[in-house]
């Protein structure tokens, strides 16, 4: 797969308040997909490199 919407990613998450990182496939790999709830963490940056995915940021809370 070469990309990943916010449409699509609403489908695997039950809360609204999202955010995802995407590493495409490589080869015969079906590629990274990082989800989390911006309420618990929030993704200063993220880095795609070959085979990983690198997601930086800071917890915020306990999003309960």
């Amino acid at each position: 797969m070469e990309e990943i919407t916010k449409f699509r990613c609403m489908g695997l998450w039950d809360n609204s308040n999202f955010d995802w990182a995407f590493s495409e496939s490589v080869g015969r790999s079906g590629g990274i997909l990082s989800m989390r709830d911006e309420d618990v963490f929030h993704k200063s940056s993220s880095w795609n490199v070959r085979g990983a995915l690198i997601v930086n940021g800071y917890f915020t809370g306990d999003g309960g």
